[in-house]
């Protein structure tokens, strides 16, 4: 062993650190292996964890390891942090674990986040994960959800995916529904078992509608299993249950069970 004002407390039985500068193990049966200013700090009752290496990395839970990295923080127990910058695993968020990245947090058991810059899965949203990207959020109340990639995603609902893109949202009470990507489309609340493939600032507010791609598409309120395939600016209005708008612009479906196969300012 080397190093130099490393400190294993009196408590700390069965504990080691390897080597580094200022490192400290207040945890029995744990290890340090380097690095500086890191801490093992589970206390009298804490058990079996270890930093492999970094600056400023501190776990405060039972059986928890952070692989690397600087100003990493594992607060729940049987969770890691494997690399990355200012990651945070908060307490009542076990089984979990940051792979990389800065400024991740995880408050939810059984989930992960892979990398990117301060994606965050809130309270009560377990078994879900973030894959990457930058500023996306799975809400509090909302597990079993996954974001794959992009910028400001939102899901605030369980079992929904949103694939990629940037400033797509699902909102409350629209389970199971999916964004593959795009740009600012949403799936509003109550809206569950919704799709929207792509496009850009497409709405659904039905439950059982579909949106394949195009501009500023909308499904409105009480207009479930409903679907346009594209282009643009087309809507399917309140009411309009089982309505198909399958391409073109500018066209209107008002009643039940009818079908546009495209044109332009066509209504039904």
């Amino acid at each position: 062993m080397s190093g130099a004002s490393n400190c294993i407390t009196s408590i700390s039985v069965c504990s080691g650190i390897l080597s580094g500068l200022r490192n400290r193990i207040i945890s029995t049966n744990s290890a340090i292996v380097g690095g500086v200013d890191n801490c093992v700090c589970n206390g009298a009752l804490g058990n079996a964890s270890i930093i492999g290496a970094g600056d400023n990395n501190l776990t405060c839970a039972n059986c928890t390891g952070i692989l690397s990295g600087r100003r990493n923080n594992v607060f729940s127990s049987l969770s890691s942090v494997l690399g990355g910058c200012g990651n945070r695993i908060n307490i009542n968020a076990g089984y979990s674990s940051i792979i990389g990245g800065k400024s991740n947090v995880i408050n939810s058991n059984h989930s992960i986040i892979g990398a990117g810059l301060s994606n965050i899965v809130c309270d009560n949203s377990p078994h879900s994960s973030i894959v990457s990207g930058v500023g996306n959020i799975i809400c509090t109340t909302s597990g079993c959800s996954s974001i794959v990639g992009g910028y400001k995603n939102s899901i605030c609902s369980k079992l929904s995916l949103i694939g990629a893109g940037s400033y797509n949202e699902i909102l409350v009470n629209s389970s199971a529904s999916s964004i593959n990507g795009g740009y600012c489309n949403l799936i509003s609340t109550n809206s569950g078992s919704s799709s929207i493939v792509n496009g850009e600032m497409n709405i659904i507010g039905s439950p059982n509608s579909f949106i394949g791609s195009g501009f500023c598409n909308n499904t409105e309120f009480n207009s479930q299993m409903s679907s346009r395939v594209g282009v643009c600016y087309n809507k399917i209005g309140q009411f309009a249950s089982c309505a198909v708008i399958e391409g073109g612009a500018c066209n209107f479906s008002q009643s039940e069970l009818t079908f546009i196969g495209a044109g332009y300012r066509d209504w039904e």
